[in-house]
């Protein structure tokens, strides 16, 4: 990551991958004001710029990371491996949350049932995501097998992550108050026990 140290680098405005290109700069000693930041707007975008050389370096995610290591030479330098655990939530208003409890517990098991057959199928969901995206089956057979499908509850670990994100948000201006990660999480809610596994 030093390497990239005054070189245009493209990424996502305020996405997970410029919380992880912070993360990944401050971990070599350097800020995000030593790179000449080029925002892109999509994925798609991002990817045209690295494939036409007029960046320097790229933060992309799965599948797209998997179709350039596939279709391009590209060196590697640096992943979110002990930098971040990039999740992704299910989020509802705070009313819907107290007033829908059953439905909830529905979604999240259905979620769930989803994401096991995922896990067992990792080939099919590269098949049905290639004619999605227009990805090579070879790059998302890649991605999918980089990753396990699950649904698990917030619990005091992922608030701390999240809160590290909001903190550093703020810090870089991104968002315009401090934000309590634990004040927009339901504590202990009635649907929790539901059959939930970590994976």
């Amino acid at each position: 990551m030093a390497d990239v140290k005054g070189k245009k680098v493209a990424y996502g405005k305020g996405w997970n991958l410029h919380y992880l290109l912070v993360k990944a700069l401050e971990a070599q000693g350097l800020q995000i004001k030593d790179i000449n930041s080029v925002y892109i707007t999509t994925a798609l975008e991002g990817l045209a710029a690295f494939e036409s050389r007029s960046i320097d370096a790229l933060a992309i995610w799965d599948p797209f990371y998997a179709k350039l290591q596939t279709s391009t030479k590209l060196r590697v330098l640096t992943d979110g491996q002990g930098l971040t655990s990039n999740r992704g939530f299910t989020i509802a208003s705070p009313e819907f949350a107290q007033e829908h409890s059953d439905l909830i517990k529905a979604i999240l098991e259905e979620l769930q049932s989803v994401s096991d057959w995922a896990n067992r199928n990792p080939s099919q969901i590269a098949s049905f995501l290639a004619s999605q995206l227009g990805i090579d089956v070879d790059a998302l057979n890649i991605a999918i097998r980089r990753q396990t499908f699950g649904v698990i509850p917030v619990d005091e670990k992922i608030i701390a992550e999240q809160q590290g994100v909001a903190d550093t948000f703020f810090r870089l201006g991104l968002v315009p108050k401090q934000i309590q990660i634990k004040n927009i999480v339901v504590q202990k809610p009635s649907w929790l026990p539901v059959a939930l596994k970590q994976t």
